[in-house]
């Protein structure tokens, strides 16, 4: 009865497997059950959010446990749901592991994006999270007061860079209809929140994007009125940083790949560190990365690029279908099967596709040599 509340109002993300969304299911329908014992016919979209996101924090923490055996099947543990038909993807943490002030693993609310700021002369560089909201209406306001002279330069080069090159960022939407609220966070004795321009415009392309941006990466970088990124000059340093923070990955312009060399063998093997030329490939990086993250779960991997191969009970949120009927062709992932090398799945490919053939060619069972 309180299972079918859940049909085309709910729609669960790449990393849960079929076991579980069935032990999600039952902790909803028991929740349902104590708000209307008589009865699930009109469940209001608050209880049942409400229900929702406590039985994925449960079976997190249960996955989360698994997760510390090691294998591979547990690994994604980053628990979302879609409801609404705005189709934004919200992310259920357990309290236990996530903190509001640390740099955690799991993805970002969309508009917020950490940075970490070089510092200048008289400053040194520093922790700093970025968050962005959109509504209707037009230009940016800064919630900050006073707001910092270095950082509202910045927010108003990311503004004029997300308008000129508006296509390339956000596609066919038109920031210029939109008005965005900023707030910056300062997590060290840095304050200036100066050279934060890349992680802005980021930000802002998100906030519109409603897409999240992924946990524990930092990005850094200062870009300028023309769309050039300029350069840093303590990259080491930050990096340094960045890993006492608890940051997993790092993004940074390509101009500091030579700073690095003098970055030491124990740092450089506790943060993977990217590199980038402009700001559509740091969205193009966040955009490569969140589709392996949401194709990872074996179970769910073909329902995004197949509609026919569809698992009944992974239902498609409308929003996709529509986009996977504008896309075309849709394109396959096939996953590594367990203990399978890359090596493994190109010869298991290869085979599948030359029995998959007319039979022009056979195999001799005999003497197990290909004969026309």
């Amino acid at each position: 009865m309180y299972k079918r509340q859940l049909q085309n109002r709910v729609y669960f993300g790449g990393a849960l497997s079929g076991r579980d969304t069935n032990a999600v299911h039952k902790t909803i329908s028991g929740l349902l059950k104590l708000l209307y014992p008589g009865g699930g016919e009109n469940i209001s979209d608050e209880d049942l959010e409400w229900a929702v996101r406590i039985a994925l924090e449960v079976r997190r923490r249960v996955k989360e446990q698994q997760k510390r055996i090691g294998a591979a099947e547990f690994r994604n543990t980053h628990f979302s749901y879609i409801m609404g038909e705005d189709g934004v993807e919200k992310f259920v943490a357990t309290p236990e592991v996530y903190s509001e002030n640390n740099i955690g693993a799991d993805p970002l609310e969309p508009g917020q994006v950490w940075s970490i700021s070089p510092g200048g002369l008289d400053e040194n560089p520093g922790l700093y999270r970025i968050e962005i909201s959109e509504g209707p209406g037009s230009g940016v306001k800064i919630l900050n007061k006073p707001v910092p002279p270095a950082f509202k330069e910045s927010v108003s080069y990311a503004e004029q860079n997300l308008y000129a090159r508006s296509p390339q960022l956000v596609g066919d939407k038109d920031p210029r209809h939109h008005e965005f609220t900023v707030q910056l966070r300062a997590f060290d004795s840095s304050k200036s929140g100066s050279k934060l321009g890349v992680a802005t415009l980021i930000s802002l392309c998100t906030a519109l994007l409603k897409k999240s941006v992924r946990g524990g990466l930092i990005i850094v970088g200062e870009i300028n009125l023309g769309g050039s990124i300029e350069p840093i000059y303590n990259a080491v340093t930050i990096v340094e940083i960045a890993v006492e923070k608890g940051a997993t990955a790092l993004l940074m312009p390509v101009t500091c790949r030579k700073q690095l060399f003098d970055l030491s063998d124990d740092m450089a093997t506790k943060i993977d560190i990217q590199f980038y030329s402009d700001a559509r490939e740091v969205l193009l990086r966040l955009h490569r990365h969140a589709r392996r993250l949401r194709h990872h779960g074996r179970t769910v991997r073909d329902r995004h690029t197949h509609p026919d191969r569809q698992d009944p009970r992974f239902p498609l949120h409308p929003r996709r279908r529509g986009l996977l009927a504008a896309a075309g062709d849709p394109v396959s992932y096939t996953p590594l099967r367990a203990h399978e090398t890359p090596e493994h799945l190109v010869c298991r490919l290869l085979l599948e596709k030359k029995n998959s053939q007319p039979n022009n060619t056979k195999y001799n069972n005999k003497n197990t040599t290909l004969t026309e």
